[in-house]
């Protein structure tokens, strides 16, 4: 009977323990991630959408070797401000930072760091969150000049990765707050962001057309050229590390 009671005793505390560690277990439905936003055009300004999302982004590190984003992110938190008892607002959220992580197709870490990120989030009054952009660097300048060097040296046609990432931050009150995972692909290639309009195309001694025309006098590059938006071969060239793939369609 006394080993009985000890088996039970163990089975309890075992039981104990799991019911413990489940309780205690942290929840993130405070704040999330809705996807990446699709970035926009207003007037001379690139502007992340808070409505429009992407599935997945294309980097040509013959154009640009960092990739930065704008993620849209929701708050759960209810308001908790009341001017008539002079109590200030404290569930306003402010985005401080994303912990990312860079995988390959086999889900092999490539790199992993902390980022600085900007944003703010106002609390809901309903059962339905607020959004706000959280905007951060997911590809920084040195691992895409590596990426750009496997092109360079081993041509291997596009690879694919993965970017997993979260946000944190705090609230107005001093409460820390940290986002659920969230992961996004990226196919990064060397020269694929490149069109060519057929204005800008005229023929070379061969008869072969190429990208010869003049750009518009003040045209800017468009918004994250090369990581997020193609690039007019005319501009291309001022802006690209390897001016040879802005001349012909490959």
């Amino acid at each position: 009977m006394k080993l009985q009671l000890g088996k039970l005793g163990a089975l309890g505390a075992v039981a104990l323990s799991l019911i413990s560690a489940t309780s205690c277990a942290e929840v993130k439905t405070d704040l999330f991630i809705r996807g990446v936003s699709i970035v926009t055009v207003s007037g001379s300004a690139c502007e992340y959408s808070q409505s429009q999302t992407v599935l997945s982004g294309l980097m040509d590190v013959n154009l640009t070797t960092q990739f930065r984003i704008g993620v849209q992110v929701g708050s759960q938190l209810l308001e908790t401000g009341n001017s008539d008892m002079l109590r200030p607002e404290s569930n306003r959220v402010v985005i401080k930072g994303a912990e990312v992580h860079l995988l390959d197709e086999q889900g092999r870490l490539i790199e992993e760091f902390t980022v600085a990120a900007t944003g703010f989030i106002d609390p809901t009054v309903t059962s339905e969150p607020t959004y706000g952009v959280a905007a951060f660097r997911v590809i920084p300048p040195q691992t895409g000049a590596l990426l750009r060097d496997q092109f360079i040296n081993a041509n291997p046609g596009q690879i694919n990765i993965i970017a997993t990432f979260t946000v944190f931050g705090e609230t107005l009150g001093g409460s820390e707050i940290e986002s659920a995972e969230y992961s996004w692909p990226i196919t990064v290639c060397y020269g694929c962001a490149v069109y060519f309009p057929s204005e800008a195309m005229i023929l070379d001694s061969t008869g072969r057309r190429f990208c010869g025309g003049e750009a518009e006098s003040g045209d800017p590059p468009p918004c994250n050229a090369g990581s997020g938006s193609d690039v007019d071969c005319r501009t291309c060239r001022d802006i690209s590390y390897d001016d040879s793939l802005c001349l012909y369609p490959r």
